[in-house]
């Protein structure tokens, strides 16, 4: 009898110890696949960064070129009232 409660108590921890197996590999998927999901975040912000600061770098460039327009009409501008007054 004692021989039999013995093997039931081991079979048990048996079956514990795969589960721990089972549940220490399916931790370790996690662990692998909450890594890879951080190093996809960060090449993704690292892009987005990327794409942001040649987006204000465009909106820059198109700025300076929007004033350079408008000074050279102003220019003309101021150019045909003096001339217009001078006559």
């Amino acid at each position: 009898m004692l021989g039999l409660i013995l093997g039931l108590q081991g079979k048990r921890i048996d079956e514990q110890g795969k589960r721990i197996d089972e549940q220490g590999k399916r931790i370790d998927e996690l662990r692998a696949d909450l890594k890879a999901s951080e190093a996809r975040q960060q090449q993704d912000m690292k892009e987005l960064r990327t794409e942001v600061k040649e987006g204000f770098a465009q909106c820059r460039a198109e700025q300076r070129e929007d004033n350079r327009a408008l000074n050279e009409k102003l220019d003309r501008l101021v150019e045909a009232l003096l001339t217009a007054k001078q006559s």
